[in-house]
């Protein structure tokens, strides 16, 4: 018998949403995307409106030439300081395959007004249309773009870190392991792993106690990595997949930055992650880790009703500030 249940005030907020029927699983990435993008409007919709916040969108190259938009959410006081600020390079979530910075706008401003510093967003490609390789080399475009043009955006080059949920949790990391691999100078200081995707392996929720409970459930997860490898239906010719996009595949974890972590309990991806920072740990790598009881994938979806919601923001804005 199992013992895992929704955390009290999640469920008391999301009771009417969590007791509806079931809608269908999804049979294709379109159909995740269609359903991807009404979850994360409902994010975002949640998080606390902020002023003084402005955006301004930059655009980079990627590595075939296409166009990168990166858009910076600062307050002008950020954008005027004396010295430069360290900043945080923002990759959005949607599992892969969907997911803009216009959706996340009020999630990366709030997180700019927290910080008290600028927040850059890049819009990376999203499979099935693009495979990993063009998403990851989108980021890595833009976050080598804000390190070069460190001193012309008011930051601090050696203060950056790379920040994204779900889908751009698993690109945070990709990118984490780029930049330490292309030898980015100054190297980044910090990963920030928002329930992050790590692994293409996805176990069977068959016999898992908390399979009627996964808001992101494995056949969504199965989908969008074929989607985002380029394998099965969405299988492409002479399509390259870059070594670093399953960071759970990758051996070699030394040299990465200081991490961050966090998952609920009741999220498909929380094994994962854990042996993540089990792996990171041994490999010399610090990391900090919170698991939170209870919690789905994309809790914030309660919003500031819920008494923990704005210290477990707290938490994430904290380690980014910390010892800059």
């Amino acid at each position: 018998m199992s013992n895992f249940k929704f955390d009290t005030e999640f469920y008391g907020v999301m009771k009417t949403q969590l007791e509806s029927p079931t809608p269908p699983e999804p049979q294709n990435a379109y159909e995740v995307r269609e359903s991807s993008t009404v979850f994360l409007k409902a994010i975002a919709k949640a998080f606390p409106a902020v002023k003084g916040i402005e955006e301004q969108v930059f655009s980079t190259t990627s590595y075939d030439g296409a166009v990168v938009n990166v858009t910076r959410f600062a307050s002008q006081s950020a954008i005027k300081s004396d010295t430069p600020l360290p900043a945080v390079l923002w990759i959005h979530g949607g599992g892969m395959v969907s997911g803009t910075v216009a959706i996340y706008a009020r999630i990366t401003a709030y997180l700019a007004e927290q910080l008290g510093y600028p927040v850059f967003a890049v819009e990376q490609r999203s499979a099935p249309e693009y495979s990993a390789k063009e998403s990851l080399e989108d980021c890595y475009a833009a976050l080598a773009w804000l390190s070069k043009n460190a001193k012309e955006l008011n930051v601090d080059a050696a203060k950056l870190s790379v920040m994204g949920d779900s889908a751009g949790g698993l690109m945070s990391a990709s990118t984490a392991l780029n930049a330490r691999d292309r030898k980015l100078s100054p190297p980044l200081a910090k990963q920030v792993l928002i329930y992050p995707a790590l692994d293409d392996r996805t176990p069977s929720t068959e016999k898992d106690p908390r399979k009627d409970f996964l808001l992101w459930t494995e056949r969504s997860t199965v989908i969008v990595w074929d989607a985002y490898l380029a394998r099965g239906q969405y299988e492409k010719k002479n399509v390259e997949i870059p070594q670093n996009a399953i960071p759970a595949r990758v051996e070699d974890l030394s040299g990465l930055p200081l991490t961050y972590i966090d998952c609920g309990t009741v999220d498909l991806f929380l094994e994962e992650d854990l042996t993540y920072v089990k792996r990171l740990i041994k490999a010399g790598v610090n990391v900090e880790l919170h698991v939170q009881p209870g919690l789905p994938h994309g809790w914030e979806l309660v919003g500031t009703s819920v008494g923990w919601f704005k210290a477990a923001l707290e938490t994430r804005i904290n380690f980014i500030k910390r010892d800059f």
